[in-house]
């Protein structure tokens, strides 16, 4: 039975991690951001349009200046968050979504992973700086200098 206690205390641990983002507008076109997690514990600060869909089915459709939205980033701009703290379960990992253009919770639940106007960036505890730009038609993410 201690074995069992030994075993299953170690899989319930939280962390808690804070995080600064500077992320830069290089595109011609403003940017949606959202925040989101790939797993437990929900924060609502954290809560993804997924999230917002499922809890609120008749929630308004805009997602700037909602709760969890955060306004748009125009072209050119740097959008900066310093202390974002977050919950993790192990092995769970926060990530910064980026989406083409100024949209709606529909329009961000229609662009999936991996969407040519989609990228979405893995944040590390700590600094994480990047440079939004356009190549090819597609949203890339490389590290401000």
């Amino acid at each position: 039975m201690a074995t069992c206690c030994l075993i299953f205390a170690g899989c319930g641990a939280t962390r808690t991690d804070s995080f600064d983002i500077d992320l830069r507008n290089a595109t011609g076109q403003p940017l949606t951001l959202s925040l989101a997690k790939d797993g437990p514990p929900y924060e609502p600060s954290w809560a993804t349009p997924q999230d917002l869909a499922i809890e609120s089915p008749k929630r308004r459709e805009q997602w700037s200046g909602g709760p969890s939205g955060m306004a748009a980033l125009p072209p050119g701009k740097t959008a900066s968050v310093k202390g974002l703290r977050g919950q993790f379960n192990p092995g769970v990992n926060g990530y910064l979504r980026v989406y083409a253009g100024d949209l709606t919770i529909s329009e961000m639940l229609s662009r999936e992973k991996g969407s040519p106007s989609r990228v979405d960036l893995m944040l590390k505890p700590g600094a994480n700086k990047f440079v939004i730009a356009e190549k090819a038609g597609s949203l890339v993410a490389e590290p401000e200098k």
